[in-house]
């Protein structure tokens, strides 16, 4: 599994792929409002409530 490093109230930007096409992802930013040990409860741009991101869901991309 991927290791990452949060910070509380770090903005990061998630890409979604919302439309099933893998050359479409849709950009989201959001913060970080807690870390747990199994995951990042963040605060999405626009989104009222908070969402939690399991460690396992995330993937590092390079550009």
């Amino acid at each position: 599994m991927e290791q990452f490093k949060f910070d509380l109230d770090e903005r990061v930007t998630f890409f979604w792929n919302l439309s099933g096409d893998a050359m479409r992802l849709t950009a989201k930013k959001a913060t970080v409002k807690e870390i747990e040990n199994t995951g990042v409860w963040f605060e999405f741009d626009g989104e009222e409530d908070e969402s939690f991101v399991t460690f396992p869901d995330m993937h590092l991309s390079g550009r």
